[in-house]
C-alpha cells in the first residue's frame, strides 16, 4: 500500500516539473530578444523549473515536518498529564498472540501495562504483573580500521614515510548490547504467563529503562512451594 502511495506523489511531481519547464521556455521564447538558441532556452526552463519544484518540496516538507512535531508535542503532553511514559523502538520476542520478531512499542500508564504489535494493543493491568526482569547479550567484534587523519597529521607534521605508519590499520573493538525485558504476569484465567520483548536496535537500552520503570510499580509475589 504504501508503494500505491508513493507513485501517484511521484507521477505529480514529474507532470508539475514538466508543465513548469514548459511554461518557462514559453515564456523565456517570447522574450527572447537577444537571440539565444532553442538548446539554452530548454536548459535555463529545466533547471529553474527544477528550482522551484525543490522549493517547493521543501516548503511542503517544512510544513509536514511541523505537523508531525505539533502532533507529537501533544501526544507528549498529554503523556505527562496522563502519568504516561512511551518506550520504542521494541521487538515482540514471545508470549504474545502475535508473530514473533515483529515490531513493537510498550507504554506504562499507572494502571496498566500495554504493548502495541502487529496491528494489535495488548492491555495488562499493573497489578497483574508478578515480576520483570532485565536481561541482555552482548555481540563483540572486532575489526581493523585505517586511520587516515592521522596519516595526513604525520605527513604534514613528519613526512610521507611517518604518514604510511601513521594511517597503518588498527586493531577496533565493537561492542553491541541488546537488552530483553522479561514480564512475568497473571492471565484472567489465573495462568502464569511469560511476555517477552527486546531492543530494536542495540545500544538504545529502551528495555533497561522499560524495566526500571516498571518495577518500582509492581507487587512482587513469591510462590512458595511445599516440597
Amino acid at each position: 500500500m504504501n508503494d500505491q502511495k508513493k507513485t501517484p506523489g511521484c507521477i505529480t511531481v514529474i507532470f508539475i516539473w514538466i508543465a513548469a519547464a514548459a511554461a518557462l521556455g514559453m515564456l523565456f521564447t517570447a522574450i527572447n530578444k537577444t537571440g539565444q538558441s532553442k538548446g539554452t532556452i530548454v536548459f535555463l526552463s529545466a533547471v529553474i523549473s527544477s528550482v522551484l519544484v525543490f522549493i517547493i518540496l521543501a516548503l511542503r516538507m517544512a510544513v509536514l515536518t511541523g505537523k508531525v512535531s505539533k502532533a507529537r508535542n501533544r501526544q507528549k503532553k498529554w503523556d505527562r498529564q496522563n502519568g504516561i511514559e512511551r518506550f520504542m523502538p521494541l521487538v515482540h520476542a514471545g508470549g504474545l498472540a502475535a508473530p514473533q520478531n515483529c515490531n513493537a512499542s510498550a507504554a506504562i500508564s499507572p494502571t496498566s501495562f500495554t504493548v502495541s504489535c502487529a496491528g494489535s494493543e495488548f492491555v495488562l493491568s499493573i497489578e497483574k504483573i508478578r515480576n520483570v526482569s532485565y536481561q541482555y547479550d552482548v555481540n563483540v567484534t572486532h575489526y581493523m580500521e585505517n586511520n587516515h587523519l592521522r596519516g595526513l597529521t604525520w605527513l604534514f607534521l613528519y613526512g610521507r614515510i611517518a604518514s604510511v605508519i601513521g594511517s597503518s590499520p588498527e586493531a577496533k573493538t565493537k561492542r553491541a548490547v541488546t537488552g530483553k525485558a522479561v514480564i512475568s504476569y497473571e492471565d484472567a484465567r489465573g495462568a502464569h504467563r511469560t511476555l517477552l520483548l527486546r531492543d530494536a536496535v542495540a545500544n538504545t537500552k529502551v528495555c533497561s529503562r522499560l524495566v526500571d520503570t516498571l518495577q518500582p510499580r509492581i507487587n512482587q509475589r513469591i510462590n512458595r512451594v511445599q516440597l
